[in-house]
């Protein structure tokens, strides 16, 4: 019985592979949902492109300048500090509903040009704006404090609730707040911090802020 040998040019190979390449790549075209990828960068700049990296726009600048990826979810949630304080982020002084249920009458908005909504307008009785900025070089002047904490002492004394919020309730009006109860209730830092963070567990004053708030507590 004599064997048979098939010999098979380098042609043929290459033929043969292109064919299956074209045949992938057609099923691939129309197998596939077309998807739009959206790159941002460290810089806050984003970039989006189709499918296997087709650009459908350079890289836009416009949309955010900042140094992270903006959380543009609404945070609602309403932290306890004390009956008469409250502490949140910017989003839930606009939320009448919110402002009704926890019987908030005072806003405290540490944030320049912060504005209420005609419907929360009203309902609240004061509302005191204090440019305060998220910065480590940021200093709590004792004339910026005094009259945060007096409008605070004022809603408790009007048997009042008073809302302390700044854009998100994670670095500024958290560190007001703790400042108030080493002033006026004589608590340590580490206890106001403690309390605070109780109330509300994402708080994270920068640490400027912090520094600040040991030196009023004499802590080195």
């Amino acid at each position: 019985m004599n064997d048979v040998k098939e010999i098979i040019s380098e042609e043929d190979v290459d033929e043969s592979c292109t064919n299956f390449k074209r045949q992938l790549q057609n099923r691939l075209k129309h197998g596939l949902k077309p998807t739009i990828t959206k790159t941002t960068f460290p810089d806050g700049s984003v970039q989006y492109a189709k499918d296997q990296g087709t650009l459908l726009s350079p890289k836009n600048t416009t949309e955010t300048s900042f140094g992270f990826v903006v959380d543009e979810k609404p945070d609602f949630t309403v932290g306890l500090v004390r009956p008469w304080i409250l502490l949140s982020s910017q989003d839930v002084p606009n939320e009448p509903q919110l402002l009704i249920r926890y019987n908030v009458t005072y806003i405290l908005s540490l944030l320049p040009g912060f504005l209420l909504s005609k419907a929360s307008q009203d309902i609240i009785k004061k509302h005191l704006i204090l440019e305060v900025y998220d910065e480590e070089v940021f200093t709590l002047t004792s004339q910026l404090c005094a009259q945060a904490f007096q409008f605070i002492e004022d809603a408790k004394q009007q048997g009042e609730t008073v809302l302390v919020h700044c854009n998100a309730g994670i670095s500024r009006a958290p560190s007001v707040v703790i400042a108030y109860l080493m002033q006026h209730e004589y608590l340590s830092f580490h206890k106001a911090w403690e309390e605070v963070k109780t109330a509300r567990p994402v708080i994270k004053p920068n640490e400027g802020f912090l520094k600040q708030l040991r030196v009023m507590n004499n802590l080195p």
